[in-house]
């Protein structure tokens, strides 16, 4: 026996709904095929899609609210192109013979608020007409007062969803601009003491933060001058910031001051001996003499505040202050309906100080600017361009505590190290036996500027995008700072510029080195050009 059997195919039809060139959203699509009807919307291109349909013959409506309906008769296959549908604006008067007039709810809601009258009988028709059914009353106000949120009609004033009315600082309407201001202080007055790896008990500093900041927004005018001026945000914020660490170090003793080293013990707790580096014999007693120009040296510690303690001799709480300012704005303006023009300005400002053990206080300096303009027009519905200038600088300054303070090194009778107001203070020296180091910040001032330019333009047709444009950097950047050289030891550099005889003698076996310093300046300019051409379907 043979069975005959068939497969009805199906297939995916999919299409375009646009007007003048342009995709049209929101349109309905209905396929009518065999007694069966099929509806979609289009998306924001314009398409849409049936997944499955039949194979065979069908009828395809496209309908738009202000379009001439469009029907018309098609067969679906596996194969068949992309269906396209251009739409026509209807008349005038088309427009108004397809509005249809909306029957009255028949609900009379009275001024005053009236109790309805009990009675048991049934409401008369008049004319022959069955009487409209009476709404309870808290619907009907809810009705009425959904005509007061937000100023028009709210289409849930007779559900549970209703929204509330608007509240703000500009629920009258009457206000054209935002203001905002915030400030929040906070002190240590209430702050426990900062952690001490010590034990000691160290007073605590008084440290405060101070956060704050306005913002508006709004149109600007000027009466007399001008009347319809561009949209502005401007936008203010500071912050002011201590804090305080409490922070150990060992210091030289006032016996190790005058040379005396006798109590000086290794790491088995065993007695030091010392050795004069010239004549390789042991100093009598461990007492070692000490040159001016380590005295010199010696004097910018401070003396111990803590005792019985083999690591640390010193503590002290160190501050860290730390002040910024942020301005940030923009504004926009629309000269007719093809030009646009849009402006950023924002500057950043901070300014920070460190503390270390031996109270140098170096500061560092922060300065920001950027702005930005940009030009957009508009020559028709699918050609669009923008012309835009872009400016930014960065300036970074770190000034060493001794800068232009005094000349520690010249003071002292140190040579062969730079004695420029720049580079004035200590030499640095670090130590293996964890001595404090003595140092401080580098000198340098680092600034970076960027100017560019670009040009980018659209072109819009149905579904396809196409942009192409360029765009020019020139970047500046200048560095001056102070360099350093690492010598091959501190001992063997006293020895030939007889700098630092005694910190030689007293410090020899904490000495790990120390740097001199000199003065660089570096300038680097670059220039960037680019394009671009993107061609997205």
């Amino acid at each position: 026996m043979l069975v005959a059997a068939s497969t009805a195919k199906a297939s995916e039809y999919h299409g375009l709904v646009g007007f003048g060139g342009l995709p049209v959203p929101g349109a309905m699509v209905t396929v009518a095929q065999g007694g069966k009807k099929f509806v979609t919307v289009t998306d924001t291109q314009g398409l849409y899609t049936f997944p499955s349909l039949a194979d065979g013959a069908a009828t395809v409506v496209v309908e738009m609210t202000g379009f001439l309906p469009i029907k018309q008769d098609v067969v679906i296959t596996s194969d068949m192109t992309t269906g396209k549908w251009e739409l026509q604006l209807m008349s005038l008067e088309a427009i108004h013979a397809t509005l249809k007039p909306v029957p009255s709810a028949g609900v009379t809601v009275s001024q005053a608020r009236t109790e309805p009258k009990k009675t048991s009988e049934a409401p008369k028709s008049q004319g022959g007409q069955p009487a409209p059914v009476p709404i309870p009353e808290e619907t009907a106000q809810r009705a009425v007062d959904g005509l007061l949120v937000n100023g028009s009609v709210n289409n849930a004033a007779t559900s549970q969803f209703t929204l509330a009315q608007r509240f703000g600082n500009t629920a009258s309407g009457k206000s054209l601009y935002n203001f905002m201001l915030n400030l929040r202080v906070s002190n240590s007055v209430l702050d426990a003491k900062s952690y001490s790896l010590t034990g000691i008990d160290t007073a605590k500093p008084n440290t405060s933060r101070i956060t704050g900041g306005l913002a508006l927004q709004g149109p600007l005018k000027i009466p007399g001058v001008l009347h319809n001026g561009p949209n502005i945000f401007v936008a203010y914020q500071r912050i002011q910031n201590s804090v305080a660490v409490t922070t150990p170090g060992l210091v030289p003793d006032p016996a190790a001051r005058n040379g005396d080293l006798s109590e000086l013990v290794n790491a088995q707790g065993q007695p030091l001996v010392i050795y004069d580096p010239v004549t390789g014999q042991a100093y009598p007693g461990n007492k070692v003499p000490v040159s001016a120009q380590a005295q010199a040296l010696l004097n910018l510690y401070p003396l111990p505040n803590i005792s019985s303690n083999p690591r640390y001799n010193y503590q002290v709480p160190l501050l860290t202050d730390t002040h910024s300012d942020a301005l940030d704005s923009n504004a926009s303006k629309s000269i007719g309906r093809r030009n646009q023009i849009t402006g950023t300005l924002a500057a950043t400002s901070t300014r920070v100080s460190n503390m270390n053990l031996l109270g140098f206080v170096d500061k560092t300096n922060g300065l920001g600017l950027a702005s930005k303009i940009n030009w957009a027009h508009t020559f028709n519905a699918r050609l669009r361009m923008n012309l835009g200038y872009q400016f930014s600088r960065q300036s970074n300054r770190v000034t060493p505590y001794w800068e232009n303070r005094a000349n520690i090194s010249g003071l002292a009778g140190i040579t062969g190290n730079s004695q420029v107001p720049m580079d004035w203070g200590p030499p640095t020296l670090n130590f293996s036996s964890g001595l404090t180091p003595m140092t401080d910040a580098i000198s340098s001032l680092i600034r970076n500027e960027t100017n560019g330019v670009s040009a980018i333009g659209s072109w819009t047709h149905w579904t396809h995008n196409v942009s192409a444009g360029f765009d020019f950097r020139r970047q500046q950047s200048t560095i001056s700072r102070r360099r350093t050289r690492e010598e091959h030891s501190a001992l063997q550099e006293g020895r030939q510029r007889g700098l630092l005889q005694g910190v030689d003698r007293i410090l020899r076996i904490f000495c790990w080195g120390f740097r001199m310093r000199a003065q660089s300046r570096l300038a680097m300019r670059t220039s960037t050009f680019g394009n671009r051409c993107t061609t997205p379907t």
